[in-house]
């Protein structure tokens, strides 16, 4: 099984029982110690697995009736998000609030409360004494918060987005803010003095969906409804305006030495930028959007997710397919490495969180058990490559 040719489509599948989630797992993400991995879902719950063990840890169900304008989808998780030393779980919620759970105790420890406005993103300064949280209302100004992560008192709150904030992401030395909205700006805010310091926009009307600082704090990169990505000089405020693709570009990504970026839009296409050169290189994924990039910690790999059901994993020197990983039975919404770069997970639309050996493409699909040739029902430790079934 493992002596596969390494760029085959490898399909592999073990018959569930139950699945990791009842609906659409929107995020998933590593620990920082890469010991757990936690999956946020539609379904109003977040899944935390042991990542050796491959066993369900803890089902954190989160309470639909509280404060929210919908029962049904108060709790939708958009984002998870581990504090730097791996100790809390910070979750985005549709439900106007963000909560931060102790990953020790699982105990809720914090509602952080967006007033009359739905929580697009949250996110944890460098140390980790600091968590942003970005939100939207259709009908009101758009705000970035500031929030104490000892005491979670309300430090400071950002407004001058018209429109949805889409995203936020903190500059690599954790003295600014960069927000990405669809009024078709992106903010720069100061953490110390709380207070705007520049507004970016191009000549087009865009909407931005995604930014990214540069490993070294020196280029902001911004992704649009309109297929472009823009890089900014986060000194000058000069900008570079790259044209990916006619369609949203939903996702971008710097390699871990900052000499390149990655984006995906829904036409498809990876494009590869040199981050001074802003050559490109197109990887063709599919004729389907492509939903994530990411890069493995050492920069050698790039993964893409696709609504075509794939991952897949490419060399990011040789600009070569490496590998398509096959098992998900809707759209893959995100994937991400392990921070030792030896696993990659996914989470998508058929509610499954699946987990990849990078070296041999093996999965394991985080349900808990599966059934045998045989039809009698084993853990995965007793797992076998005699036990795996094979599909087209």
């Amino acid at each position: 099984l493992c002596s596969m040719s390494s760029t085959q489509t490898l399909r592999r599948s073990v018959i569930p029982l139950t699945r990791s989630h009842y609906e659409t797992i929107l995020s998933c993400s590593w620990s920082p110690d890469g010991r757990l991995i936690a999956s946020g879902s539609f379904d109003e719950s977040v899944k935390v697995w042991d990542a050796k063990t491959y066993r369900l840890v803890k089902t954190i169900t989160l309470d639909s009736k509280e404060n929210c304008r919908s029962s049904r989808c108060a709790h939708e998780v958009w984002c998870c998000s581990w504090s730097p030393d791996g100790s809390l779980l910070a979750l985005a919620l549709k439900g106007l609030k963000v909560q931060v759970w102790d990953m020790t105790t699982y105990i809720l420890v914090a509602i952080l409360k967006h007033e009359k406005r739905e929580v697009t993103c949250c996110s944890w300064s460098q140390d980790g004494t600091l968590l942003a949280s970005a939100s939207s209302n259709y009908n009101e100004i758009h705000v970035i918060m500031l929030w104490d992560a000892k005491t979670y008192s309300l430090i400071s709150t950002f407004t001058s987005h018209t429109k949805s904030v889409q995203y936020c992401s903190w500059s690599p030395d954790g003295t600014q803010i960069a927000s990405a909205s669809a009024d078709c700006t992106m903010k720069v805010w100061d953490v110390k003095t709380h207070s705007l310091v520049v507004s970016l926009t191009t000549n087009t009307e865009e909407s931005l969906w995604c930014c990214s600082w540069s490993p070294d704090g020196c280029q902001i990169a911004s992704t649009s409804n309109e297929g472009i990505v823009n890089v900014w000089d986060a000194k000058s405020y000069s900008v570079v305006s790259l044209k990916h693709s006619n369609e949203r570009v939903s996702c971008c990504s710097w390699s871990p030495d900052g000499c390149q970026i990655a984006s995906t839009s829904n036409e498809g296409i990876v494009n590869v930028w040199d981050a001074k050169s802003y050559s490109v290189v197109s990887l063709k994924h599919s004729n389907e959007r492509v939903s994530c990039c990411s890069w493995s910690p050492d920069g050698t790999l790039l993964a893409s997710s696709s609504y075509d059901r794939t991952i897949k994993v490419w060399d990011a020197k040789r600009y070569s397919l490496v590998y398509t990983l096959k098992n998900h039975f809707r759209a893959v919404e995100s994937c991400c490495w392990s921070p030792d770069g030896k696993w990659i997970a996914s989470g998508g639309r058929d509610s499954i969180v699946m987990v990849w050996d990078a070296s041999t493409q093996i999965f394991l699909d985080l349900k808990g058990m599966g059934v045998n040739r045989e039809g009698v029902i084993i853990p995965f430790k007793q797992f076998s490559v005699d036990y795996i079934f094979h599909y087209v």
